[in-house]
C-alpha cells in the first residue's frame, strides 16, 4: 500500500514565491575611529652613571665629535695595543686622533695617565671599509682591573645605529677632546663600538681562562660600564684566589659555533667561535 500524489488541478501556474524584502534602518553616523596608542616607552637600560650625567638617547648622526670608551683590563702588563674595527661598515672611517689614559669618574682621565696612541708613527688613521686596524704599542704600565678610558675624535659623520655599540661618554661640543682631562659637556650616548681588543704585553707568565657562549656570557643586560657580567666576576675573584689568572671580557662570544652571522640578524655584540678563533689565544681581549 501507498500513496498517490494527486497531479495539480487544471488552471494557470501558481507564481513563483517571492520573499520579502527586509526592512532597512538607518545606522546614524559612524563612531570615530579609535585613538592610535600612544608609542611605548621603553626604560633606559641599567648604566652605572654614579655623577648623573646626562643621557642622551638620540639615534641621529654625529659629527666631528669625541668619545671615550671605557674598558677594563684583566692582567697586568707592560704595553698596550689596541685593535680598532671598521668591519660592519660599508664606509672609510677615519679617525682625528686617538689618547688613552687612566679613568676616572664620569668620563675624566687620571692625572698624568694620558698617553697618545699612534698608527705606524701617525696620530690618526683611516680605517678601509670592512677592515679592523692596529695601533702602535703604548708603553702604558697597567695592572689586572684596571679601568681605562680609550678616547677617539672622529672628525666626519658616526652613524649611531649600529650593530654593535655601547654606551660611552661623548663631548657635547664638536672637536677633539682627546687630551682634555675631562669631556666639555659631557653625556653618556650609544655609540658604535670603535676599539673591539686590547692587546697587553704581560709583565710575568700568566694563564688565561676563556669563556664560550653568547651575550648572556658575555653580561649582556647587565649594568653597563659596571664590569658585573659573568667573565666580569670571575676576573675579580681569579687574582685572589689562585695566582696568576687572566680571564678576558669576551675572550670567544658567540652567536654560532660555526658560521658567521649577518649583522643584520645578531642578537648581541659577539661573532662566531670560528672567527675569533682565526686569532691566537694571547691576542684575545686582556
Amino acid at each position: 500500500m501507498g500513496y498517490v500524489i494527486a497531479p495539480p488541478a487544471p488552471g494557470p501556474a501558481p507564481a513563483p514565491f517571492v520573499p520579502p524584502t527586509p526592512p532597512v534602518t538607518p545606522l546614524g553616523a559612524l563612531p570615530a575611529p579609535l585613538a592610535a596608542p600612544a608609542p611605548r616607552a621603553f626604560p633606559l637600560p641599567l648604566l652605572e652613571n654614579p655623577g648623573n650625567v646626562p643621557v642622551d638617547v638620540t639615534t641621529a648622526e654625529v659629527r666631528n665629535t669625541t668619545v671615550r670608551q671605557l674598558i677594563r683590563v684583566s692582567a697586568d702588563g707592560s704595553r698596550l695595543r689596541l685593535r680598532f674595527s671598521n668591519e660592519d661598515s660599508a664606509d672609510p672611517l677615519t679617525l682625528g686622533s686617538v689618547h688613552i689614559g687612566l679613568a676616572a669618574a664620569d668620563g675624566a682621565v687620571v692625572a698624568g695617565t694620558d698617553h697618545v696612541v699612534r698608527f705606524d708613527g701617525q696620530s690618526g688613521i683611516v680605517i678601509p671599509a670592512s677592515s679592523p686596524a692596529l695601533s702602535d704599542a703604548i708603553d702604558l704600565p697597567t695592572k689586572a682591573l684596571d679601568r681605562l678610558y680609550i678616547s677617539v675624535h672622529v672628525p666626519g659623520p658616526l652613524a649611531l645605529r649600529a650593530a654593535r655599540t655601547l654606551f660611552q661618554y661623548a663631548a657635547g661640543t664638536p672637536g677633539d677632546f682627546t687630551g682634555a682631562p675631562a669631556l666639555p659637556d659631557v653625556r653618556l650616548l650609544r655609540v658604535p663600538v670603535l676599539v673591539t681588543l686590547v692587546e697587553s704585553q704581560p709583565t710575568a707568565p700568566t694563564s688565561v681562562l676563556v669563556t664560550l657562549g653568547d651575550s648572556i656570557t658575555e653580561g649582556a643586560a647587565s649594568t653597563a660600564n659596571a664590569f658585573r657580567g659573568w667573565p666580569d666576576r670571575l676576573a675579580d675573584a681569579l687574582p685572589a684566589t689562585t695566582g696568576p689568572w687572566s680571564t678576558p671580557a669576551s675572550a670567544v662570544i658567540a652567536c654560532c659555533v660555526m658560521a658567521p652571522v649577518p649583522a643584520h640578524s645578531r642578537g648581541s655584540t659577539g661573532t662566531c667561535s670560528v672567527c675569533r678563533g682565526s686569532r691566537p689565544l694571547f691576542c684575545w681581549r686582556v
